[in-house]
């Protein structure tokens, strides 16, 4: 199936094409590719997804069939970063790996904006349109000198690049803030 993103995938998916999990787990990462997500899961998707939640002490989510959506909050949304921060889920190896494919991620106009760009930030996008709307959501961990923190942001609009912007504009305001209070900290 071939499910629409405004922002979209570099490259694509060949239907019938088999493709390595690796390069199916990268492309759904980097490039939040949902096409690449859905040949992931298959029908199991439900299972294994209700398994993780479950895990992490979340509330079962509702998936939308066939697009795969489910809701979920912010603050839930950064369990899954905090998880993969501390190591408390997947294991070292499996979590830096992780982090490393969510800093590659290549949708850069969201939190990465927001921050100078030696800054490193492990981030998830997602987009979808319901309705006459549009929702951007982009959460992770921004690896600001001193102080990681992470930062969700979930917005819904008419307009993709004012939705855009707004991001940006939230990841740059939290972290002239979380930098000045670290380099008020004692011991700077």
């Amino acid at each position: 199936a071939d499910y629409t993103q405004n922002v979209r995938p570099a490259g694509g998916l060949e239907l019938g094409r088999a493709y390595p999990a690796s390069t199916l787990i990268e492309r759904m990462i980097t490039e939040s590719d949902n096409n690449a997500a859905i040949a992931l899961g298959g029908g199991d998707a439900d299972t294994w997804m209700a398994r993780v939640f479950a895990d992490l002490g979340l509330p079962r989510p509702r998936i939308d069939y066939p697009v795969g959506h489910y809701e979920t909050s912010p603050r839930h949304f950064a369990t899954f970063f905090r998880a993969l921060f501390s190591a408390s889920y997947l294991d070292q190896a499996h979590s830096d790996r992780a982090l490393e494919l969510l800093a590659r991620t290549a949708f850069r106009r969201g939190l990465v904006a927001g921050v100078p760009a030696d800054v490193r930030v492990a981030h998830k996008f997602g987009e979808r349109t319901v309705g006459s709307q549009v929702e951007l959501h982009d959460c992770g961990i921004v690896y600001c000198p001193e102080r990681p923190y992470v930062l969700c942001v979930m917005t819904r609009g008419h307009d993709l690049d004012h939705l855009v912007s707004a991001v940006a504009e939230v990841s740059r305001a939290t972290y002239q803030a979380v930098a000045a209070d670290a380099s008020h900290a004692p011991g700077h």
